[in-house]
């Protein structure tokens, strides 16, 4: 296909699933609950299969992919994630109705998990510098879960561990089908990628709280996956003739599979050796009754009596 016809359909493709994601959206909200739209939902699966052949269009001849196209995705991201952000602290000092930025809050996240994708896929031969960078991220979204923005925080630890998951999984998929010479390190690496990729998935249902009578359950799931993988690190790495590889496979093994152990052995180390309360303390905000969930804020009731 002609180089500036594919850029073409891509930012047709673009402008398209981003146009019908935000009329789906709108729709929901305007709609009655207990009344579902049948057009809502033909626009939203409509805005998916548009995206996904947008991610096609993106890996096809990905070389060809224009530079404005990359800076629009590049800038694009970093002003959604500004504008989510602000528009979480908005409602808590009263500036605006929260009920009127309910739309918006969602039709903006849902253009962030668009370019948020769209981005990992033009970047997706950077994966090795990408995966730890992502730690970063998790730790971003660990801290603001600390200082009680709980529903800001879940976005971005869900982002950050995901990404990092599909990551492992891209590079444990690519190592099988491009190295030939060190078959060891391609079983070693890609079991490891794998290892991380359940750690970091129990994490992430950890940290956000969703199943929260399982906590004591998943850590320890947790806890034997990770025990289990540094015992076998161990015994296998003698064996694995680590000087004899090459440099790159070196280098790659230290950023996709050490620094994420490391980070996981951090986590751990908080967990199981500070006291539960200090531990608590540290990675979740105590509230004492004083915060209001769902803008549920008090009002007074009108008297019956002086309405006759």
């Amino acid at each position: 296909m002609n180089e500036k016809r594919l850029n073409l359909y891509r930012w047709i493709l673009l402008l398209t699933c981003i146009i019908t994601g935000i009329i789906g959206v709108n729709i929901s909200y305007y709609d009655s609950y207990d009344q579902p739209s049948i057009v809502r939902d033909i626009i939203i699966v409509g805005s998916i299969i548009i995206f996904v052949l947008l991610c096609i269009s993106v890996l096809y001849k990905r070389k060809t992919l224009p530079a404005k196209f990359k800076m629009v995705m590049y800038f694009s991201f970093t002003i959604l994630v500004l504008i989510l952000v602000l528009l979480e602290y908005l409602p808590l000092y009263k500036i605006i109705d929260p009920e009127s930025l309910w739309p918006i809050s969602d039709s903006g996240a849902m253009i962030l998990a668009y370019i948020t994708v769209l981005n990992y896929l033009i970047l997706i031969n950077r994966l090795e510098i990408l995966i730890p960078s992502f730690i970063l991220v998790i730790v971003t979204g660990i801290i603001i879960n600390r200082f009680g923005l709980n529903e800001a925080a879940s976005p971005v630890l869900i982002g950050g561990f995901i990404l990092s998951a599909a990551g492992f999984i891209i590079l444990a998929v690519k190592s099988f089908i491009s190295v030939r010479e060190n078959r060891f390190f391609v079983i070693l690496f890609s079991v490891y990628c794998l290892i991380i990729t359940s750690c970091y998935i129990l994490f992430m249902v950890r940290f956000t709280e969703y199943y929260p009578a399982r906590s004591a359950t998943i850590d320890t799931i947790a806890v034997i996956i990770f025990l289990l993988a540094c015992v076998g690190l161990l015994i296998s790495m003698p064996f694995s003739n680590y000087i004899g590889w090459k440099k790159e496979h070196q280098s790659l093994f230290k950023r996709v599979v050490l620094i994420p152990l490391v980070f996981v052995f951090i986590i751990f180390s908080l967990k199981y050796l500070l006291p539960e309360n200090t531990y608590r303390n540290l990675f979740f905000r105590q509230f004492r009754g004083d915060k209001i969930h769902f803008w549920m804020y008090d009002y007074e009731l009108p008297d019956s009596h002086q309405s006759k």
